[in-house]
């Protein structure tokens, strides 16, 4: 429960941009989407970059996003770092609206 806390006050802090790797389920990812968006003093919609090899935690990670709705602040990629770093330096900011979405539901 205490890292459950950490996550959260972590991006409520700290949460513009947010990078998991390995997201397995999205519980975590979760709690620090929730963190970050109950920042009232936030000046930008939180981003959240989700990455995993898994084609099946892409799907845990993406229902559990849906199921609690912050699934827009978020961009998961079924890839590696050095792919998604690659990909992602083609834009200004990789999470503008011109990046191709990479994956958003396996």
């Amino acid at each position: 429960m205490e890292d459950t806390y950490k996550l959260y006050e972590m991006a409520y802090f700290a949460g513009d941009v947010i990078l998991e790797l390995r997201v397995y389920g999205g519980r975590s990812s979760v709690v620090q989407l929730k963190g970050a968006l109950s920042n009232p003093c936030r000046a930008h919609r939180p981003q959240f970059f989700g990455l995993d090899l898994d084609p099946a935690a892409m799907k845990r990670s993406y229902d559990s996003l849906a199921a609690f709705g912050v699934a827009e602040h978020a961009l998961l990629y079924r890839g590696g770092v050095a792919e998604f770093a690659w990909r992602s330096s083609r834009y200004s900011r990789p999470w503008s609206s011109s990046m191709p979405t990479i994956a958003t539901k396996a």
